[in-house]
């Protein structure tokens, strides 16, 4: 049996300690369309997000497109939302000398 879209995104919501509208406003989701996706959820509907939609959820929570549907078996790890990522790259940028930071940049403009 595949997991259904709403579940996997309760349980990776659950995973990077979110609640689920606050998660779906981050990755660029309007409210209403969350709503929608818990209601039908809980009538036991389920509801697919928009290709749009499932790829900011994916990039968000940094999973694929096809785990986030259920179509992927396997979570791939680490699951952290892009928001946790970014704050955890900056403060290792905040802690390397000017020096560092150039060399990194070089590396990165290759």
């Amino acid at each position: 049996m595949t997991a259904l879209f709403y579940d996997i995104f309760l349980a990776l919501c659950k995973k990077t300690g979110q609640k689920p509208t606050p998660a779906a406003l981050e990755a660029g989701i309007g409210r209403s369309t969350a709503s929608y996706w818990k209601a039908k959820w809980k009538e036991g509907v389920e509801v697919l997000p928009s290709n749009e939609n499932a790829r900011l959820l994916a990039e968000h929570f940094g999973v694929s497109v096809g785990f986030l549907l259920g179509q992927e078996a396997a979570l791939p790890a680490p699951c952290q939302p892009k928001s946790q990522v970014r704050k955890m790259v900056d403060d290792r940028l905040d802690q390397m000398d000017e020096e560092t930071l150039y060399a990194l940049l070089k590396v990165l403009e290759a």
